[in-house]
């Protein structure tokens, strides 16, 4: 033969592989382990022994991964059967022992919802930004969350999630650390309520009624926004929206009162254009009501034209030019 060291190759690698096919492999199967890596081999889940280059194969031979902390995978003997087989170990010469599948689960650390929920509370109890809250309530209790098994040293570290401020509630997240890095983290809603004062619908009351001790009673309860300094009835403020009898009624329901009306309907009215140096008067007849600062159209005496002019304090209107 002309290649004498490549036929010793070749014949080293079938007698190789021929020994391995007719190895005795034996695999015991406990019911349940954990693992801390994502990659699974049967090496790390059973107990192979036998010839020690068919028990170095077994080992090495994958059964999938597992991605996330906490999960769990179930392989039973077929699966461990073919796996061998595609690495060159029939199944006619392995044997099992122990439990007829095995339940795989990667480690991880569970931080239970309520005990995020928890550290919210205390964080919001404790920060200035919970101050003079006299009620704290979770809005709902979040998802537990598991953290991968490696990480050693957890501490949750609580603080004030960007833009969490919203009518009586507020966002906290609560991070997961571990040597001072963030590995997780899960925002927690709190529902904050003050001690003050409610404003109550005496009646079905509509849209621009004003308030007054006639149609609202005004009560101590809690309250979603933090009492303010120097608080009045809102007494002479008006509905923007239309609420029904026994309706609580909150201050961003409400506008200031318009001021009174400063020309009526078909009053005559100085039109009045001042600029640096120069005053031009004319005479108008209004075509509406108008309060101060509002547009309203004017026809000009003179020239019977239409303009519209913003009224003035003093009861002139000024052409918006």
């Amino acid at each position: 033969m002309r290649h004498p060291r490549l036929c010793k190759i070749l014949w080293a690698g079938w007698a190789a592989g021929a020994a391995l096919a007719q190895a005795q492999v034996q695999v015991y199967l406990p019911r349940e382990i954990a693992v801390q890596d994502s990659a699974v081999s049967l090496g790390s889940v059973a107990v192979v022994r036998g010839e020690p280059a068919a028990v170095e194969t077994a080992n090495r031979v994958g059964l999938g991964q597992l991605v996330l902390p906490g999960q769990k995978v179930t392989i039973d003997r077929n699966t461990i059967l073919s796996r061998l087989a595609s690495s060159g170990i029939p199944s006619s010469k392995v044997t099992f022992t122990g439990a007829d599948h095995l339940v795989v689960a990667r480690v991880g650390h569970t931080l239970l919802g309520k005990d995020l929920a928890q550290a919210a509370k205390q964080y919001m109890d404790q920060a200035s930004a919970g101050a003079g809250a006299v009620q704290i309530e979770v809005v709902s209790t979040p998802r537990d969350l598991v953290v991968d098994g490696n990480q050693p040293a957890l501490q949750l570290a609580p603080r004030l999630a960007p833009g969490s401020r919203a009518s009586g509630s507020v966002k906290v997240h609560v991070a997961v650390c571990s040597g001072g890095t963030e590995v997780a983290g899960q925002d927690v809603v709190l529902r904050l309520r003050y001690k003050g004062r409610r404003i109550i619908a005496l009646g079905d009351l509509a849209k621009g009624a004003t308030l007054s001790p006639e149609n609202v009673r005004i009560e101590e309860g809690l309250v979603d926004q933090p009492p303010t300094a120097g608080w009045r009835p809102p007494y002479g403020r008006v509905l923007r929206r239309a609420v029904t009898d026994g309706t609580e009624i909150r201050q961003d329901c409400l506008n200031e009162p318009l001021p009174e009306v400063a020309v009526k309907r078909n009053d005559l009215v100085l039109i009045r254009v001042e600029r640096p140096g120069v005053l031009i008067t004319a005479t108008g007849k209004t075509l509406s009501d108008g309060h101060v600062g509002e547009t309203i159209k004017v026809r000009n005496i003179d020239s019977n034209r239409i303009v519209l002019c913003k009224v003035r304090a003093d009861g002139s209107v000024e052409p918006m030019i």
